[in-house]
């Protein structure tokens, strides 16, 4: 049974705190700050041999080795000219701490969930978001992406979703994948492929909620449409703790397994997970880790009737 929800759940009140900065062609770009540590001048970074492009070398930072990449060459734009002109956003998410180059660091902003927007269609793959902010349009980078193409190693999960043994699912158990980033969604339906977990996806959270209201019309009375709810946190339009509260709302949804599914590495992302009414929270990527949230899904799973 999942924990009930808190009203008052602490999930931010529906905002997000963003660092706005600009890489060496001008252009405004922004970072959730739970995935940054620190922000630093760039240091002497250390070549490697065979490295992508993009990377600019390793650092040593108070015990902690992590590569540095120039952010600006990792989505095709202009790189600096000298780099120890620039700053080095830290940050820590997908199970590990990467830099990443920008010309300059501005300030932090605190805009609402719902303000911030998908990327354009035809946009670039890089970006997970858009907000207008002080008359223009600041684009929100998808740092998974970078990280897939650069570091693919970074983000495997630790686990080869071909060696997954498939679970025992009865066949009214259907899976939602929701997450705005492209790679998440990929990795994360090849595990439950691998699991033989049947699933749909979903872009964001207000499309998830959507999906979800679409199937609960079209089930019998009294099914469960969906029995495993896989969400990210970080999404526009409606995040993944606005999403659970909205379903633990609803009596029909209360027994849905929910995992929350996020690249924020600590504590907090947990502790807003079950304030909201979140079954369990886990850092992306493992592939053991989600299995073990499947086989918790199926250990709640009722068949027949939902309550």
């Amino acid at each position: 049974m999942a924990p009930k929800a808190d009203a008052r759940a602490a999930d931010g009140e529906g905002r997000v705190e963003l660092l706005l900065f600009r890489l060496p062609d001008g252009q405004r770009f922004a970072l959730n700050v739970l995935k940054i540590r620190e922000v630093i001048p760039c240091p002497c970074l250390t070549k490697l041999p065979g490295a992508h492009p993009a990377v600019l070398g390793v650092v040593e930072l108070r015990e902690l080795t992590f590569s540095v990449i120039d952010t600006a060459r990792a989505i095709g734009r202009q790189s600096m000219d000298d780099p120890r002109r620039g700053f080095v956003v830290v940050t820590d998410f997908y199970r590990g701490v990467q830099g990443f180059l920008v010309r300059q660091v501005e300030r932090i902003v605190v805009p609402d969930w719902e303000a911030i927007r998908p990327p354009p269609p035809l946009g670039t793959r890089y970006l997970s978001g858009v907000v207008e902010q002080d008359g223009e349009i600041i684009e929100l980078i998808d740092l998974e992406q970078i990280l897939w193409e650069i570091t693919p190693e970074a983000c495997a999960g630790g686990c080869d979703g071909d060696a997954i043994a498939s679970l025992d699912v009865p066949d009214d158990f259907l899976a939602l994948v929701v997450d705005d980033s492209h790679v998440a969604r990929m990795q994360t339906a090849r595990y439950l492929d691998a699991l033989g977990i049947p699933h749909q996806e979903a872009n964001d959270g207000q499309e998830a909620w959507e999906i979800l209201d679409d199937l609960d019309r079209e089930a019998p009375e009294g099914e469960l449409p969906v029995r495993f709810l896989v969400c990210d946190i970080e999404m526009p339009r409606l995040d993944g703790y606005s999403l659970t509260r909205r379903l633990r709302e609803r009596p029909r949804w209360r027994e849905l397994f929910i995992l929350l599914h996020t690249s924020i590495n600590g504590e907090l992302s947990e502790e807003r997970g079950r304030a909201v009414g979140a079954d369990a929270v886990l850092t992306k990527f493992s592939g053991e880790g989600l299995a073990e949230m499947a086989r918790r899904a199926l250990n709640c799973y009722r068949p027949g009737k939902a309550p």
